[in-house]
């Protein structure tokens, strides 16, 4: 298997409606190395069919797992266990990358300082991309991201990423 970059890892149940958005957002980003890693949690809507529609327009390396309904957890942890890329994030099914550029940041940002990413880097609703402050060690509840962050009028719409190396992922 070829490595990546970057493996962004959607877990999705029964959410075929909504996948669209993520979809359109990351076939128009300017950076390519990446795949899309679609971990389906046992849905019984028309993700498998939404899924294979996007195989055949999508311009990037698109994986679809289907596995028995377990929650998101464990979603996730299978996930981690096909991924290919070197950095790995998690998309939501119903959230998006709201620049064609976002990859082209985050590319930049874990390239030029990698041990500040290292163990996480957050990637807020606007696609601003912060590393950890201070510490490795450092983790944010929301409030705490709230506070450093985001103003109060961006609150509601907050979506957060955690992009980190995937080896750190695994452990």
């Amino acid at each position: 298997m070829k490595q990546t970059f970057f493996s962004i890892i959607t877990p999705t149940y029964n959410r075929a409606d909504r996948l669209i958005k993520a979809f359109e957002s990351l076939n128009s980003q300017t950076f390519r190395d990446f795949e899309w890693v679609i971990i389906d949690d046992g849905s019984t809507d028309d993700t498998t069919n939404t899924v294979a529609k996007f195989a055949e327009t999508a311009n990037f390396n698109l994986i679809y797992h289907k596995i028995p309904h377990g929650g998101k957890h464990m979603a996730i942890r299978t996930a981690y266990e096909i991924v290919s890329g070197t950095w790995s994030f998690e998309l939501d099914s119903d959230d998006e990358l709201y620049d064609k550029n976002t990859l082209q940041h985050m590319y930049t940002l874990a390239t030029t300082n990698p041990n500040e990413c290292f163990g996480g880097c957050f990637i807020d609703q606007h696609d601003n991309i912060f590393p950890k402050i201070n510490t490795p060690y450092i983790d944010y509840d929301l409030k705490t991201y709230l506070d450093n962050f985001c103003d109060e009028t961006n609150q509601q719409n907050l979506n957060i990423a955690w992009l980190m190396k995937t080896t750190y992922a695994r452990s």
